[in-house]
């Protein structure tokens, strides 16, 4: 994500009709026929940055540049983007007929020997990725098995498995010709992340605890676990982001990520597995966070993920004693795992986008163009054997309903759940109406990640948007609900827009380099508020909803997923990396008071009356609970047969609750031999 300092535009832009009925006519230099970036211009053309770009020099791709000289100043109209594919693709059908025809008249003979010549040169030029790989199903047991890692000569594997059933993970051993499972932890908290040493003697791992991250290490056969160190970091929705670590090749030290000291974003250190000693590895600029480490097999470059947020980052490569920092990728998706290959020549990682799915893909160490792995299917958590041909990594399904419960029901208020958004794709992130009477959500029902609109019963779905981007979430109401704000990547990094309660056009809100995410309404519709990073922080922020200049909210505490109380005098806030609590400041900005030591992020909301939130800790498992504005205390709504997903959202008078919850969460490992 870039970092440098672009000032808020003054008014709202127009950047794009989000409506899915795509009969109107788009017209060269209108806003619905332009995109504003190298980022949208690939994403157009449904090709990476450095292809358009190359296309532009080499080919005239129509790529017009603002006469001014501020950053960000491409842009082209779709309208002519499609006239030049078609042009490039009738020059292409003529080059090649022009070609065969004097192949022919040279003679049919020669001619075959021609073809026969470059059949062969193509094949020995063949890159391993593009060889479909064959794969055997290496678990299929009940539950969740993931985060796949080889023992060092590649013939067992470690693995966290959360049976079918159970609240948490446990990390068990297996070998890969099969067998039956080995358990090495019994914890009742989630144990993840297990790493292999070189030396084949100790598998680490993670485990979640009440104030963050612990790592262990237990013998291979088990037994004996031992605290290595407390980590600040936090399991920031282990559901869907990937913890890793990695031993350093003589075994003695951890690389792992860990919270800076007094910040909020992460970096990687290397942790004494002896005594505990933290060291730093790598320094994050500002806003920015590393985490998922990975070793190259001698020892001297670590891969990592870099990026202001969980859900958009890219692979950086620097020296182990320190150096340059070079970004392998740029296209900031989620990305669930890397490895080294087994020759260093290349990364493998695991890439979530929201129009395919997650998907393995290797891209050189040298830079260079990602290229998917022909797996046949979707991939996360990748893992390579340090000895042999062998791939590991897990293919999963997730997929979340949202559910309505009634808290003034007569009879056993709380007790009456009903599932009333449902589809076979992930759905989450609800908002009720200011009337109640509709919901806006989030949904991958049309094969990426959308804003649609529905009744108040579920009934009647709308899409609202139709964006290519890696992620498009977080709708919200305005107060007269008349329109709609939500965060989306459309623009290359997240920003904040606004749309009419049909859809229609978009109103970019903000337009800076670091991440605007998780916005909502102020009471009496004058301002948006949302967080971001852009000043090295977690920060609240609010902007004019017709555009304008952002005005910071917090300071020193900093804060997240922000909502105006019902009063409109203070802003409610939580905390980012899934840390518990739930804050107040006055909307003006000032004194920041924490109100509850309970509630996280995409798992609260605001009433009239006071707080509703997930607490997934309560001895009877995860449970709704309201805090009373008026007396402060804390009530049980009701208990939740599953884990919540991600959302929730109440009318203002509390008379009902949204939440999405996971419907289908499976996992299984998947093996590949003869893997280059």
């Amino acid at each position: 994500m870039p970092h440098g300092e672009r000032g808020e535009i003054p008014e709202p832009t127009a950047v794009e009709s989000s409506l899915p009925d795509q009969s109107e006519q788009k017209t060269s230099g209108g806003p619905r026929d332009r995109l504003d970036s190298w980022k949208e211009i690939a994403a157009y053309l449904k090709r990476d940055v450095r292809s358009v770009q190359r296309w532009e020099k080499a080919e005239g791709l129509p790529v017009h540049r603002h006469e001014h000289g501020e950053r960000s100043t491409v842009y082209a109209f779709q309208s002519q983007l499609d006239n030049w594919l078609r042009e490039r693709e009738a020059r292409s059908r003529k080059s090649l007929w022009t070609r065969h025809r004097k192949v022919l008249v040279a003679g049919a003979g020669l001619l075959v020997s021609v073809l026969l010549f470059w059949a062969i040169f193509r094949l020995s030029l063949r890159e391993p990725n593009e060889t479909p790989f064959r794969t055997i199903p290496l678990t299929s047991m009940k539950g969740e098995e993931r985060y796949p890692a080889f023992s060092p000569d590649g013939n067992e594997i470690a693995f966290a498995w959360r049976q079918f059933g159970a609240d948490d993970f446990d990390i068990y051993t297996m070998h890969v010709s099969g067998g039956a499972p080995v358990r090495l932890t019994t914890s009742p908290a989630s144990d993840f992340g297990p790493s292999w040493s070189p030396d084949g003697r100790q598998i680490a791992f993670f485990r979640e605890h009440s104030d963050g991250i612990m790592a262990l290490v237990i013998p291979r056969s088990g037994g004996g676990e031992r605290e290595v160190g407390r980590l600040r970091s936090r399991p920031y929705r282990t559901e869907w982001v990937f913890w890793q670590s990695a031993w350093t090749p003589d075994s003695n030290r951890l690389l792992v990520e860990d919270q800076i000291e007094g910040e909020q974003t992460s970096r990687i250190v290397s942790l004494s597995v002896e005594t505990g000693e933290e060291k730093p590895i790598t320094s994050p600029p500002p806003g920015l966070s590393d985490w998922s480490p990975a070793l190259s097999r001698d020892g001297a470059t670590i891969a990592f993920l870099r990026g202001g947020t969980r859900d958009a980052a890219n692979v950086h490569l620097a020296p182990v004693q320190g150096g340059r920092v070079r970004a392998l990728t740029s296209d900031s998706p989620q990305i669930t795992g890397l490895d080294w290959s087994s020759d260093g020549k290349s990364i493998i990682y695991s890439a979530y986008f929201s129009t395919e799915g997650s998907h393995l893909l290797r891209i050189p160490a040298e830079g260079g163009e990602a290229k998917p792995l022909q797996l046949g299917q979707t991939g996360w958590e990748p893992t390579i054997a340090r000895q042999g041909s062998r791939l590991a990594y897990s293919r999963r399904s997730l997929n979340c309903d949202i559910w309505r419960v009634d808290t003034t029901a007569k009879s056993d208020p709380g007790k009456n759940p009903k599932c009333i958004i449902s589809s076979t794709f992930p759905d989450s992130d609800p908002s009720v109406s200011p009337d109640g009477r509709q919901i806006v959500f989030a949904s991958h029902r049309s094969g990426a990640r959308q804003i649609w609109r529905c009744e108040r019963d579920g009934s009647a779905p709308v899409q609202l948007t139709s964006l290519t981007a890696h992620q498009t979430g977080s709708p919200r109401w305005s107060p007269d609900g008349l329109q709609i704000v939500f965060d989306s990547q459309a623009s290359g990094n997240f920003d904040i827009y606004a749309m009419n309660r049909d859809g229609g056009r978009l109103r970019l809100l903000t337009r800076h380099p670091a991440a605007d995410v998780r916005p909502s309404w102020s009471r009496d519709g004058r301002w948006v508020y949302f967080s971001s990073n852009r000043s090295g922080k977690w920060q609240i922020w609010k902007v004019a909803s017709t555009g304008g200049e952002a005005v910071q909210i917090t300071g020193i505490g900093g804060g997240f997923e922000p909502f105006e109380g019902p009063r409109g005098d203070f802003v409610y806030f939580a905390k980012e990396y899934n840390t518990p609590g739930i804050w107040k400041v006055p909307t003006g900005g000032g004194q920041e008071q924490q109100i509850s030591s309970a509630g996280r992020e995409r798992a609260w909301s605001i009433a009239d009356e006071g707080i509703y939130y997930l607490d997934s800790h309560t001895p009877e498992g995860p449970a709704l609970m309201f805090l009373d504005f008026a007396t402060g205390r804390i009530a049980s709504v009701m208990h939740l047969g599953v884990g919540p997903c991600l959302g929730l959202s109440s009318s203002r008078d509390g008379s009902f609750i949204l939440y999405a919850q996971f419907e289908e969460r499976t996992s299984d490992i998947f093996l590949v031999e003869g893997f280059r």
